[in-house]
């Protein structure tokens, strides 16, 4: 169990350490109840009743047996007659056939109100006999019981007759709960009748401790133990809400797999682009250039878009090669892949006016310079290119003031609370305020 404790994860540690603990509950409620039920039937009022119906059938399928026994009798209480077929109120039932044959009494084998001599005991000796069933060559006599228990045959009373009743009872292995051969009960039998004296209408033929079968006692600890050590090594794993977020992380991956495996054509290649577009800061300066060059239009044509990009950024054709060559740009752009559909605009300022005045043309210039600029530094292999250098940004426009770092960052970029400076997308702050800062 510690093993698979171990072995199991979060999500389904918790899981089956809550539903194994309702399941205990209810039957350590079950348990609990029928035995107490059972146990103040040990106080209740006794009356003689008569069987009406008994049936024991075993159904024997060659590896175990299970045998049922019904029980059906009726008793009188005050003039009124009940009629009931509760043998014990304990969770296992207890066969009433093997309670009247353990509970064997003088009484119930012959009169004994007057005992002077062997003679008597002879009874005693003569049903156990024929009860045995092991023939006359295994019958006890008188003075085998005599000699067992010492006992003066010119001095015979109840006391002898009750000796020679124990050890009969265990010679025959009545005292160890092996019955070899009894008497069922049978219709019409006479049996004692134990009911409730403020509801005498809820009787039962076993009372008390005897109606409790110790077997349920096993049960009742495991229902108490599994749940508790479940619940100790789920909480020493995790709690209940990073068992959920591992679930949701799990879901997610799946997710991502099924929809992995289940697109293969311009509609997958299209989504992993669109996914892409929003990762880095390099790939939106990426995708900033593309739009702003409508380079979609160019239907794929590689040289085409080498001779747009050379014609506005003025760019040589090594330099605009190497803009090409960028994996995520030809992933964009469908180079040497099936037709896709042009991106969407990843702000609005993306989207230019027909008409526009001609100093706002030289600032979208300007602009387009400093962002193809940065996304060029990593196809060129170098920190700040000796043969291409940006043109100055125009309004609204600036660097990332990370150390180190050269995204253009705008107005709509991640500002500080505190410090008011504005930082891309890579160095922006978990919260208002920027990491230096918190």
């Amino acid at each position: 169990m510690d093993d698979d404790g171990e072995n199991m994860p979060l999500w389904l540690h918790w899981p089956f350490a809550i539903i194994s603990s309702l399941v205990g509950m209810v039957f350590i409620v079950i348990i609990v109840t029928s035995s107490m039920a059972q146990l103040s039937t040990s106080h209740w009022d006794s009356t003689m009743g008569i069987i009406v119906d008994y049936d024991n059938f075993c159904d024997y399928n060659g590896e175990e047996t299970h045998c049922q026994e019904d029980v059906v009798y009726t008793y009188i209480v005050e003039g009124d007659t009940y009629q009931n077929d509760v043998t014990n109120l304990g969770w296992t039932n207890v066969e009433y056939r093997w309670y009247v044959n353990r509970e064997i009494t003088l009484d119930m084998i012959t009169d004994v109100t007057n005992w002077d001599s062997t003679n008597d005991l002879q009874q005693i000796v003569d049903w156990f006999n024929y009860n045995s069933g092991w023939g006359e060559e295994h019958e006890f006599t008188v003075d085998y019981f005599m000699s067992a228990c010492n006992a003066d045959e010119d001095n015979i009373d109840n006391e002898v007759a009750q000796c020679v009743l124990d050890v009969a009872l265990d010679e025959y292995g009545y005292s160890q709960g092996v019955v070899y051969e009894y008497s069922e009960p049978e219709d019409g039998d006479q049996a004692v009748v134990y009911y409730d004296q403020y509801d005498p209408q809820n009787s039962v033929l076993i009372p008390g401790w005897d109606g409790i079968d110790f077997g349920d006692f096993p049960m009742l600890f495991f229902a108490i133990i599994i749940p508790f050590v479940s619940l100790i090594t789920a909480r020493k794993k995790g709690t209940i809400s990073e068992a959920l977020n591992q679930f949701k992380e799990l879901a997610q991956t799946a997710k991502e797999i099924q929809g992995g495996m289940g697109g293969s054509g311009p509609n997958h290649v299209q989504s992993r682009a669109r996914r892409t577009a929003g990762g880095t800061s390099r790939e939106r300066s990426y995708n900033s250039v593309i739009n702003r060059l409508n380079l979609h239009s160019l239907q794929k044509d590689e040289h085409a878009i080498k001779d747009r990009i050379m014609d506005v950024f003025d760019l040589t054709p090594t330099q605009a090669q190497s803009f090409i060559q960028s994996e995520h740009v030809r992933l964009t752009l469908q180079l040497g892949t099936h037709p896709m559909p042009p991106m969407p605009p990843l702000s609005d300022t993306t989207i230019q006016s027909p008409v526009q005045n001609e100093e706002q043309v030289n600032n979208n210039q300007m602009d387009m310079m400093a962002v193809f600029a940065s996304a060029m530094e990593e196809n060129l292999e170098v920190d700040s290119p000796d043969s291409f250098e940006p043109k100055p940004l125009s309004s609204g426009m600036s660097y990332c003031e990370h150390p180190g770092c050269n995204v253009t960052v705008s107005n709509t970029d991640f500002r500080c609370f505190k410090c008011r400076r504005t930082f891309c997308y890579d160095h922006k702050g978990t919260s208002v305020v920027c990491p230096e800062c918190s």
